[in-house]
């Protein structure tokens, strides 16, 4: 509802809008919120497949905020405020839904009603949180993160909130055994091998969230989380997998029903190991990076696995592998293949 005289536009008991002195103000219960400066222009149409939420519309859109360019386009003081009155009703209309915000609007405002005890903002707060966080942009996870709204939430509401029944259900559950055994994890918003060890302990792993999947994970694979490693097929959204290996040379287990056709990047860890058995790149049928790394020299003696990844472009190794086997290597018929040996 608009009152004309005042331009104000009210959009439910708690929220409204207000143009005054050319500028438009949010209010939350009749006290000044925020004022807004920025109005989208446009979408450029190649960008249209990347758009899922306000924010994706921010990372590929013409962004205008000062006065100077709303002159510029002709955007009056006027238009500027309908256009926000329209986005502000459809967010409230939708459920408070944060795809419809930006982030840096959407979760203050969002709390902000939480706290003053509107019913729909409390139901959803949490969900949204852990939605957003598991399906935003980089910016968006930053924004939670730094702003200490993922404190709201208890990791396992956010991996619940965030993911699909089968990949929630499948983490928590490592999570919970690996406990046992004193390994924990963290969940970071990017990976950066080098910033992230240099934050963690030995006894902690990591993942991060994207699109709505697990897209980085660490695992320790040995005979007692074989069971676990079974199920990994569930991981649809997993582009990067780094593998601790552990006791497999003798007696691997059945790993005939795994299919990570997701992953293209693969780092290998091992260090008891003499040979990484093929069954288990077989796994993984569309790595194109593969690491291999052991803190002994020359410990890997059997290189045949390797070719059976047929899109395989980059092989990094330390000096796991000897000079003879790395001959081996190179006569594998694929001339996309670049392969380095990373020095200790």
């Amino acid at each position: 509802m608009v009152s004309q005289d005042k331009k104000e536009f009210v959009i439910n008991s708690h929220l409204s809008l207000k143009l005054e002195e050319g500028k438009t103000k949010i209010f939350v219960d009749g006290e000044e919120f925020l004022i807004c400066k920025a109005v989208i222009l446009n979408i450029p149409k190649d960008k249209i497949s990347e758009v899922r939420s306000m924010d994706d519309i921010l990372e590929v859109s013409e962004i205008i905020e000062d006065e100077e360019e709303f002159t510029k386009y002709s955007i009056t003081p006027l238009t500027e405020f309908w256009v926000h009155c329209s986005n502000l009703q459809v967010w409230a209309e939708n459920n408070y839904n944060a795809d419809l915000l930006q982030t840096n609007l959407a979760f203050p405002l969002l709390k902000r009603l939480v706290d003053l005890g509107d019913i729909k903002a409390k139901r959803i707060f949490k969900e949204e949180i852990a939605r957003r966080y598991a399906h935003g942009t980089y910016d968006t996870q930053n924004f939670l993160e730094f702003e200490e709204f993922l404190d709201y939430l208890t990791r396992e509401e956010l991996l619940v909130g965030g993911l699909s029944f089968e990949e929630s259900s499948l983490l928590l559950d490592i999570i919970d055994f690996m406990k046992r055994i004193e390994i924990t994890y963290e969940i970071v918003k990017s990976f950066d091998e080098d910033k992230v060890r240099h934050r963690m302990s030995s006894l902690e792993r990591y993942l991060t969230l994207k699109n709505g999947h697990v897209y980085v994970f660490e695992f320790d694979l040995f005979h007692k989380t074989a069971h676990l490693f079974n199920r990994f097929s569930v991981f649809k959204g997993m582009r990067y997998l780094k593998l601790n290996l552990g006791d497999l040379m003798d007696n691997v287990p059945d790993l005939s029903r795994i299919n990570c056709d997701s992953i293209v990047a693969l780092d290998i860890l091992h260090y008891s190991l003499s040979e990484i058995h093929s069954k288990l790149f077989d796994c993984f049928p569309n790595v194109e990076y593969l690491t291999i790394k052991s803190p002994f020299k020359h410990s890997l003696t059997n290189v045949d696995p390797i070719s059976s990844l047929k899109k395989l472009k980059t092989l990094e190794f330390n000096d796991c592998i000897s000079e003879k086997h790395l001959k081996k290597l190179n006569t594998i018929k694929n001339k996309n293949l670049k392969i380095t040996n990373i020095k200790n």
